[in-house]
């Protein structure tokens, strides 16, 4: 006799009755310490509250769920699964204050998923949301088969990037609570990945909570729609962008941080249930990875909306064997330590200050000046960027210790020097905007400087 399908348990009077069945065995002690929960679905909405246990949640016709505070969805054990299915078309969102987390029916001896969103084959247009509030809890748990096939991540969603009206399906993740991965329910994960998309629909991640795991992100085949993901948060574990062409943004504010030691760069394979193949990147614990595609951009600053300004906020270093794979850097606001060739191509400052301990770290190409300062952590360095100072701004040049500009500057702008050591300028310069010196010393290479 086969196995039922684990999709197969609707929220019907079946669920409801194994979801009774199930809370007798709570009160036994073999299900400690997970909550109750009673969904009830009113036409397309599904609300979650505290009531009865609900396993292996699944809605293919709600477009709004909300897993209220205090509410648990589990998995039934043994037989694996996802604790929470949304599969319709024309668009899903999912807020949740609760824990949807299958180890609460116990260890699990298969891989079992938190949430899974979309996984349909049809391409209508649609968006598709999980918001994960403060004090949300989304676990996933890989089993005894290992790291890499489909089922066992946190977050699963699967949105086609479509033609026609579905062309511009965007999946959007806001986490502000706690999103990570767990080895039979038994402890966190950093090396096991955590979220996963993919379908060709853009990807924005915003993370203001704690991320434990690797984050997957498919490629967006949308025309001038790359993935973005700001982080404000921890990330215990690495991200990957995805291989858009058009080149995707990685947003770091002050204070935030991407942590953990793991094993290499690896895949997500595997066949969803419509049949959809899934092959997603997951980058090495550790590492933020910007993708196969061109221009992609990282971009620093002390606030999570709008570009920040000032110098304000935790400094913060970013090291370029981190970071990978970013072609352009931005420095909107705040303090920043960066270490290592952090830019492929060129820089753009607006504001904040950037020091750097090598060359490169602006890349090959043009420094775009808006404000801001930077300084040298490293002796005898010599940039070798053309800067373009733009009207009505100055670039500070500030630190202790001395460093080469030998780029041409030129533009309507000016500098600022406020080293304590002694700056040199090495070319033929253009800039119009004038020069105060405020501390210590300019050494100029040529009368044209």
């Amino acid at each position: 006799m086969s196995k039922p399908r684990l999709d197969s348990f609707r929220h019907t009077s079946l669920s409801r009755g194994v979801g009774i069945a199930l809370a007798s065995v709570v009160a036994m002690g073999t299900y400690s310490g997970a909550a109750l929960a009673d969904c009830v679905q009113s036409g397309t909405t599904v609300t979650c509250d505290p009531g009865l246990l609900i396993t292996n949640y699944v809605s293919n016709t709600a477009t709004l769920m909300n897993v209220n505070s205090g509410t648990s969805i589990g998995v039934l054990p043994v037989l694996g699964g996802s604790a929470v299915t949304l599969g319709g078309t024309g668009g899903i969102a999912l807020n949740n204050q609760g824990t949807i987390d299958p180890s609460l029916g116990g260890t699990l001896s298969l891989a079992s998923s938190g949430v899974t969103l979309g996984n349909s084959a049809s391409r209508t247009a649609q968006n598709i949301t999980l918001n994960n509030q403060a004090g949300g809890v989304v676990r996933g748990v890989i089993g005894l088969g290992g790291l890499l096939g489909l089922g066992g991540q946190a977050v699963v969603i699967y949105n086609a990037q479509g033609t026609g009206p579905a062309a511009g399906n965007t999946t959007t993740v806001n986490n502000a609570g706690t999103i990570g991965m767990s080895l039979l329910g038994l402890g966190a994960l950093a090396d096991a990945p955590a979220i996963v998309t993919y379908g060709g629909a853009q990807t924005n991640v915003t993370n203001t909570g704690t991320i434990t795991g690797r984050i997957g992100l498919g490629g967006s085949l949308t025309a001038n729609a790359p993935n973005t993901f700001v982080n404000a948060g921890t990330i215990n574990g690495s991200v990957y962008l995805g291989d858009t062409a058009t080149g995707n943004t990685f947003t770091a504010v002050s204070g935030s941080s991407v942590t953990s030691n793991g094993s290499a760069t690896v895949g997500v394979y595997g066949t969803d249930s419509n049949g959809n193949a899934v092959n997603v990147t997951v980058a090495a614990a550790g590492i933020v990875d910007g993708g196969a595609g061109s221009g992609n951009r990282l971009i620093l600053q002390n606030t999570v909306a709008g570009s920040g300004s000032g110098t304000g906020g935790t400094a913060t270093t970013i090291d370029a064997n981190k970071y990978v794979r970013f072609q352009r850097l931005t420095v909107n606001s705040g303090t920043w330590n960066l270490q290592g060739a952090v830019a492929g191509l060129d820089t753009t400052i607006n504001d904040g200050l950037a020091t750097f301990n090598n060359a490169s770290a602006f890349g090959t190409g043009t420094l775009t000046v808006n404000g801001g300062t930077i300084a040298a952590s490293a002796a005898n360095l010599a940039l070798a960027n053309n800067v373009s100072l733009n009207a009505g701004t100055r670039l500070t040049l500030g630190g202790t210790t001395g460093f080469t500009l030998n780029g041409v500057l030129s533009g309507q702008g000016g500098l600022t020097v406020s080293n304590s050591g002694v700056v040199r300028l090495g070319a033929s310069n253009l800039f119009s905007g004038g020069v105060n010196l405020n501390g210590g010393g300019l050494l100029l290479d040529t009368a044209a400087a």
